[in-house]
């Protein structure tokens, strides 16, 4: 009798061990899992980007004009951002069911409009390879970490695949199309150049938005740049 009283005993303890084990190896686990998440969550930019208006070239050309169009935004203070890092995100919800365009740094400008004069139109000479350029880079540089790389003061363009001069409407329209080598298009839209259009800067690494407004500024002339 005293020899079974022993070995019950020992059962509850054996027990509690292997549940103390058990719940060790579980919060180890989840420990590393919650680790790894943490690990690849990537820490938005801390930036202010402003728009500052639109580059549009000579639109009263009875033959068109070819010049770098597009979208302005200056940096106004905070972290670096870099253009392979940026994608702009383009609404408007003056036509039935909205308009939407979302353009990426490796969306090449379309080759339907680039280098083609039309009156009354403003589109990209063939010497525009990217989509988007840090002001004062030539068009042709080859994109390097550091013609794109975009620091506080610095201005950089979003370029436009045409201009448009809308006949009878006070505000001109921009249009842009991502083709991204699929036989239609991924993603494109016309735009009215004014407070209806809202746009958003995304920092694709974190999916965050680092800023946000919509269209309205003023017309600015890129042979002074």
């Amino acid at each position: 009798m005293k020899r079974a009283t022993e070995e019950n005993a020992v059962s509850p303890v054996v027990g509690v061990m292997l549940m103390i084990v058990i719940t060790v190896i579980i919060a180890a686990v989840v420990s590393g899992f919650a680790g790894n998440m943490v690990a690849n969550t990537e820490k938005t930019p801390q930036a202010q980007i402003q728009y500052v208006g639109v580059m549009a070239g000579n639109l009263s050309s009875s033959l068109g004009d070819l010049g770098e169009v597009g979208l302005v935004f200056e940096h106004k203070g905070g972290e670096e951002i870099s253009l392979f890092n940026l994608q702009l995100d383009l609404k408007e919800a003056t036509r039935t069911g909205g308009n939407e365009v979302t353009i990426s740094y490796n969306d090449a400008p379309s080759a339907i409009y680039k280098n083609i004069q039309k009156p009354g139109e403003s589109r990209l000479p063939d010497t525009v390879k990217t989509r988007m350029k840090k002001i004062g880079v030539l068009s042709t540089a080859v994109a390097t970490q550091g013609n794109t790389l975009i620091k506080p003061g610095d201005r950089f363009i979003i370029f436009a695949d045409r201009i448009i001069a809308v006949q009878g409407l006070s505000y001109n329209h921009i249009y842009l199309i991502a083709d991204r080598g699929g036989s239609t298009a991924y993603s494109e839209g016309e735009f009215e150049l004014s407070a209806k259009t809202q746009y958003s800067l995304i920092d694709t690494k974190s999916g965050a938005s680092i800023s946000s407004g919509d269209l309205s500024g003023r017309t600015l002339d890129y042979d002074l740049w």
